[in-house]
Protein backbone atom coordinates (compact mmCIF):
# COMPACT_ATOMS: atom_id res chain seq x y z
CA UNK A 1 0.00 0.00 0.00
CA UNK A 2 2.89 2.37 0.80
CA UNK A 3 4.37 1.72 -2.64
CA UNK A 4 0.99 2.44 -4.22
CA UNK A 5 0.82 5.91 -2.68
CA UNK A 6 4.42 6.60 -3.69
CA UNK A 7 3.53 5.79 -7.28
CA UNK A 8 0.51 8.11 -7.14
CA UNK A 9 2.77 10.90 -5.91
CA UNK A 10 5.12 10.23 -8.83
CA UNK A 11 2.25 10.51 -11.26
CA UNK A 12 1.49 14.07 -10.03
CA UNK A 13 -2.26 13.80 -10.42
CA UNK A 14 -4.43 16.82 -11.19
CA UNK A 15 -8.04 16.80 -12.34
CA UNK A 16 -9.73 17.77 -15.58
CA UNK A 17 -12.79 19.93 -16.01
CA UNK A 18 -15.30 17.54 -17.60
CA UNK A 19 -16.87 20.38 -19.59
CA UNK A 20 -13.78 20.77 -21.76
CA UNK A 21 -13.79 19.71 -25.38
CA UNK A 22 -12.45 16.23 -26.08
CA UNK A 23 -8.95 16.33 -27.51
CA UNK A 24 -8.05 19.80 -26.26
CA UNK A 25 -4.83 20.16 -24.30
CA UNK A 26 -5.58 21.80 -20.97
CA UNK A 27 -2.99 23.42 -18.72
CA UNK A 28 -3.55 23.02 -14.98
CA UNK A 29 -1.46 24.57 -12.24
CA UNK A 30 -1.06 22.83 -8.90
CA UNK A 31 -0.63 24.63 -5.59
CA UNK A 32 3.13 24.39 -6.01
CA UNK A 33 2.91 26.18 -9.34
CA UNK A 34 3.86 23.12 -11.40
CA UNK A 35 2.15 22.84 -14.77
CA UNK A 36 0.67 19.64 -16.21
CA UNK A 37 -1.17 18.61 -19.36
CA UNK A 38 -3.97 16.08 -19.68
CA UNK A 39 -6.65 14.65 -21.97
CA UNK A 40 -9.94 12.86 -21.49
CA UNK A 41 -9.80 9.08 -21.23
CA UNK A 42 -10.60 7.25 -24.52
CA UNK A 43 -13.81 5.73 -23.13
CA UNK A 44 -15.14 9.28 -22.67
CA UNK A 45 -14.42 9.97 -26.32
CA UNK A 46 -17.01 9.05 -28.89
CA UNK A 47 -15.70 5.65 -30.03
CA UNK A 48 -17.51 6.06 -33.32
CA UNK A 49 -15.37 9.10 -34.09
CA UNK A 50 -13.49 8.31 -37.28
CA UNK A 51 -11.05 11.14 -36.61
CA UNK A 52 -10.03 9.67 -33.24
CA UNK A 53 -9.62 6.16 -34.66
CA UNK A 54 -7.61 7.54 -37.56
CA UNK A 55 -5.12 9.45 -35.44
CA UNK A 56 -4.79 7.27 -32.33
CA UNK A 57 -2.80 4.49 -34.00
CA UNK A 58 -0.33 7.02 -35.42
CA UNK A 59 0.53 9.06 -32.37
CA UNK A 60 0.92 6.23 -29.83
CA UNK A 61 3.59 3.59 -29.48
CA UNK A 62 0.95 1.02 -28.48
CA UNK A 63 -2.80 0.66 -28.88
CA UNK A 64 -3.39 -0.01 -25.19
CA UNK A 65 -2.04 0.97 -21.80
CA UNK A 66 0.82 -1.38 -20.96
CA UNK A 67 2.13 -2.76 -17.70
CA UNK A 68 5.09 -0.60 -16.73
CA UNK A 69 7.55 0.23 -13.99
CA UNK A 70 8.60 3.74 -13.00
CA UNK A 71 12.05 4.34 -11.49
CA UNK A 72 12.31 0.76 -10.17
CA UNK A 73 9.26 1.08 -7.93
CA UNK A 74 7.86 -2.37 -7.20
CA UNK A 75 4.25 -1.53 -8.04
CA UNK A 76 3.23 -1.79 -11.69
CA UNK A 77 1.39 1.04 -13.41
CA UNK A 78 -0.24 1.16 -16.85
CA UNK A 79 1.20 3.67 -19.28
CA UNK A 80 0.90 4.56 -22.94
CA UNK A 81 3.55 6.57 -24.78
CA UNK A 82 2.22 9.50 -26.80
CA UNK A 83 4.94 9.90 -29.45
CA UNK A 84 3.67 13.18 -30.86
CA UNK A 85 3.43 14.88 -27.46
CA UNK A 86 6.44 13.00 -26.06
CA UNK A 87 4.44 12.16 -22.95
CA UNK A 88 3.67 9.05 -20.92
CA UNK A 89 -0.07 8.86 -20.29
CA UNK A 90 -1.85 7.08 -17.44
CA UNK A 91 -5.43 6.72 -16.24
CA UNK A 92 -6.76 7.91 -12.91
CA UNK A 93 -10.45 8.25 -12.05
CA UNK A 94 -11.38 7.58 -15.67
CA UNK A 95 -9.29 10.45 -16.97
CA UNK A 96 -5.95 10.49 -18.74
CA UNK A 97 -2.99 12.40 -17.35
CA UNK A 98 0.65 12.91 -18.24
CA UNK A 99 3.38 11.46 -16.08
CA UNK A 100 5.47 14.21 -14.51
CA UNK A 101 8.81 14.57 -16.29
CA UNK A 102 11.91 14.43 -14.12
CA UNK A 103 15.47 14.32 -15.44
CA UNK A 104 16.75 10.73 -15.32
CA UNK A 105 13.29 9.20 -14.85
CA UNK A 106 13.22 5.62 -16.16
CA UNK A 107 10.25 3.73 -17.60
CA UNK A 108 10.23 0.00 -18.32
CA UNK A 109 7.44 -1.53 -20.44
CA UNK A 110 7.13 -5.17 -19.43
CA UNK A 111 5.11 -6.33 -22.44
CA UNK A 112 7.44 -4.73 -24.98
CA UNK A 113 10.58 -5.33 -22.89
CA UNK A 114 11.89 -1.86 -23.70
CA UNK A 115 13.20 0.98 -21.56
CA UNK A 116 12.86 4.75 -21.76
CA UNK A 117 14.78 7.41 -19.91
CA UNK A 118 14.37 11.17 -19.74
CA UNK A 119 17.37 13.22 -20.85
CA UNK A 120 17.90 16.93 -21.28
CA UNK A 121 18.06 17.49 -25.04
CA UNK A 122 18.17 21.03 -26.40
CA UNK A 123 16.93 22.36 -23.05
CA UNK A 124 13.90 20.06 -23.14
CA UNK A 125 13.19 17.02 -20.96
CA UNK A 126 12.80 14.33 -23.60
CA UNK A 127 12.01 10.59 -23.62
CA UNK A 128 14.49 8.34 -25.42
CA UNK A 129 14.35 4.59 -25.80
CA UNK A 130 17.53 2.99 -24.44
CA UNK A 131 18.91 0.39 -26.85
CA UNK A 132 21.96 -0.68 -24.86
CA UNK A 133 23.43 -0.33 -21.40
CA UNK A 134 27.04 0.72 -21.56
CA UNK A 135 29.39 3.68 -21.35
CA UNK A 136 28.18 5.05 -24.68
CA UNK A 137 24.40 4.71 -24.97
CA UNK A 138 22.53 4.19 -28.23
CA UNK A 139 19.20 5.99 -28.07
CA UNK A 140 16.12 5.99 -30.27
CA UNK A 141 13.56 8.75 -30.71
CA UNK A 142 10.22 7.91 -32.30
CA UNK A 143 8.98 10.49 -34.73
CA UNK A 144 5.47 11.65 -35.65
CA UNK A 145 4.84 14.62 -37.91
CA UNK A 146 1.67 16.74 -37.95
CA UNK A 147 0.42 18.05 -41.28
CA UNK A 148 -2.01 20.93 -41.01
CA UNK A 149 -5.22 21.07 -42.95
CA UNK A 150 -4.79 22.58 -46.41
CA UNK A 151 -7.72 24.12 -48.22
CA UNK A 152 -8.07 23.73 -51.96
CA UNK A 153 -7.14 26.88 -53.86
CA UNK A 154 -9.04 25.96 -57.01
CA UNK A 155 -11.94 23.80 -58.17
CA UNK A 156 -9.41 21.32 -59.57
CA UNK A 157 -8.03 20.54 -56.14
CA UNK A 158 -9.42 18.90 -53.01
CA UNK A 159 -9.08 19.94 -49.40
CA UNK A 160 -6.37 18.03 -47.57
CA UNK A 161 -7.45 17.18 -44.02
CA UNK A 162 -5.09 17.49 -41.07
CA UNK A 163 -3.16 14.31 -40.48
CA UNK A 164 -0.41 12.67 -38.44
CA UNK A 165 2.35 10.67 -40.14
CA UNK A 166 4.87 8.28 -38.61
CA UNK A 167 8.36 9.21 -39.75
CA UNK A 168 11.60 7.27 -39.59
CA UNK A 169 13.02 6.79 -36.11
CA UNK A 170 15.95 9.02 -35.23
CA UNK A 171 19.03 7.63 -33.48
CA UNK A 172 21.30 9.35 -30.98
CA UNK A 173 24.22 8.49 -28.77
CA UNK A 174 25.00 9.72 -25.28
CA UNK A 175 28.72 10.42 -25.45
CA UNK A 176 30.60 12.31 -22.73
CA UNK A 177 27.29 13.34 -21.15
CA UNK A 178 26.11 14.88 -24.42
CA UNK A 179 23.13 13.72 -26.51
CA UNK A 180 24.24 13.69 -30.15
CA UNK A 181 22.01 12.95 -33.13
CA UNK A 182 23.59 10.41 -35.45
CA UNK A 183 24.09 11.23 -39.08
CA UNK A 184 23.57 8.91 -42.05
CA UNK A 185 26.79 10.28 -43.55
CA UNK A 186 29.51 7.66 -43.10
CA UNK A 187 32.40 10.12 -42.91
CA UNK A 188 30.73 12.28 -40.25
CA UNK A 189 29.69 9.19 -38.33
CA UNK A 190 33.25 7.85 -38.27
CA UNK A 191 34.60 11.25 -37.22
CA UNK A 192 32.21 11.18 -34.30
CA UNK A 193 33.37 7.73 -33.19
CA UNK A 194 37.07 8.22 -33.75
CA UNK A 195 39.11 5.16 -32.81
CA UNK A 196 42.77 4.14 -33.05
CA UNK A 197 43.82 2.47 -36.30
CA UNK A 198 40.38 3.07 -37.88
CA UNK A 199 38.97 0.08 -35.99
CA UNK A 200 35.37 1.24 -36.32
CA UNK A 201 35.65 1.64 -40.08
CA UNK A 202 37.25 -1.79 -40.43
CA UNK A 203 34.58 -3.37 -38.22
CA UNK A 204 31.79 -1.88 -40.35
CA UNK A 205 33.42 -2.99 -43.61
CA UNK A 206 34.37 -6.50 -42.51
CA UNK A 207 30.89 -7.20 -41.11
CA UNK A 208 29.04 -5.52 -43.99
CA UNK A 209 27.17 -3.19 -41.66
CA UNK A 210 25.27 -0.01 -42.43
CA UNK A 211 24.66 2.92 -40.12
CA UNK A 212 21.12 3.21 -41.49
CA UNK A 213 19.86 0.08 -39.71
CA UNK A 214 19.12 -0.10 -36.00
CA UNK A 215 20.53 -3.59 -35.48
CA UNK A 216 23.77 -2.66 -37.26
CA UNK A 217 24.09 0.58 -35.29
CA UNK A 218 23.73 -1.41 -32.09
CA UNK A 219 26.54 -3.75 -33.15
CA UNK A 220 28.78 -0.81 -34.01
CA UNK A 221 28.16 1.03 -30.73
CA UNK A 222 28.61 -2.14 -28.71
CA UNK A 223 31.90 -2.79 -30.51
CA UNK A 224 32.98 0.81 -29.83
CA UNK A 225 32.24 0.27 -26.14
CA UNK A 226 34.44 -2.82 -26.13
CA UNK A 227 37.55 -0.98 -27.34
Amino acid sequence: MIHYFKVLILLSITFLNSNRTVGQGIGIESNSGSSYQMFLVPKEIDKSSKEYEKFASKIYLSDTFLSSEIDNFQDKVYLKYNIFKDEMEFINDNKIYYLKKNLGRKIHFFDLNIDFEIFNYKEQLTYFQILNKNKVLLLKKYNVDFQEEKKAVSSYQQDRPANFTRKDDVFFIKLNNEIIELTSNNKKFLNLLDSPDNKIKKFITENKLTIKKERDLLKIINYYNSL
